[in-house]
């Protein structure tokens, strides 16, 4: 994964676990296409340009909508269940995103500002607030969980199709929202995963926490992540590849901005 960078901000670096397609952010619309391109060819391999043109086309749209509002990286997880043969054609995949910002506040003191971002977020009744001491400062972390009715319509083209829903026509939605304000900086860290796949929240959860254990405000830790990275991708390629890989798989990669 190649780094990112922004100027408006202080220097941040993070480890993203491995499974996670970048989709594209870049101010310039020709990277902006390029990344949208290559990714399209990575997330459906077995396609041909039939279908990695109109989905790049898609797929860039969307970046210069999250580049515009501001997004420092954004993915898209795919990971194999128990239940995943692709041999017989019966695919299944526990899904997710990721999106990670940068906010600025008016608070360069991080235990301060993580003080304030608990107490607002717990005025919320539907929020689970916990408060976090990871190895970059203090972070709030929080958790909601919520229904959505799905349309009628829909529901029956779904069901068209062979796919079951919920008997009650809802579809639960999970989000993990984490707080970081930024050591001696007047900005905060916001990293996002939302997904439906409920039957793996806490896979999610845990590759959550292993973002927020790899964060560091610190530029002479950039090597030392990097190194750490490199040899975790290098013990994954060695190990022999599973029939029916278990979602979560934390192999780290590196990113910074």
């Amino acid at each position: 994964m190649s780094p990112t960078s922004k100027p408006d901000h202080p220097p941040v670096a993070f480890l993203v676990p491995e499974g996670f397609y970048d989709l594209p952010i870049s101010e310039s619309p020709e990277q902006l296409m390029a990344l949208a391109e290559d990714m399209v060819r990575e997330l459906y391999s077995e396609g041909d340009e039939s279908l990695w043109e109109p989905a790049a086309a898609h797929y860039a749209a969307m970046g210069q909508l999250m580049t515009a509002t501001g997004f420092e990286y954004a993915g898209l997880g795919l990971f194999g269940t128990a239940e995943d043969d692709p041999d017989s054609g019966n695919r299944s995949v526990a899904q997710c995103s990721l999106t990670i910002a940068v906010h600025e506040n008016d608070q360069p003191n991080a235990k301060m500002a993580a003080e304030g971002l608990y107490r607002l977020h717990r005025e919320d009744p539907f929020n689970d607030v916990r408060w976090m001491d990871l190895p970059c400062g203090p972070a709030v972390v929080c958790c909601t969980l919520r229904g959505y009715r799905i349309p009628e319509d829909i529901r029956e083209r779904v069901a068209a199709q062979g796919e079951q829903l919920p008997d009650d026509g809802e579809m639960q939605m999970g989000q993990v929202q984490v707080h970081v304000p930024f050591a001696g900086a007047p900005f905060t860290l916001v990293i996002t995963l939302d997904t439906g796949a409920m039957g793996y929240w806490n896979e999610f959860c845990n590759m959550v926490i292993a973002i927020l254990n790899s964060i560091t405000f610190t530029p002479e830790d950039y090597e030392a992540i990097e190194a750490e990275a490199e040899a975790a991708e290098e013990a994954q390629a060695q190990v022999p590849a599973q029939p029916q890989p278990q979602p979560a798989q934390p192999t780290e990669v590196r990113q910074q901005c």
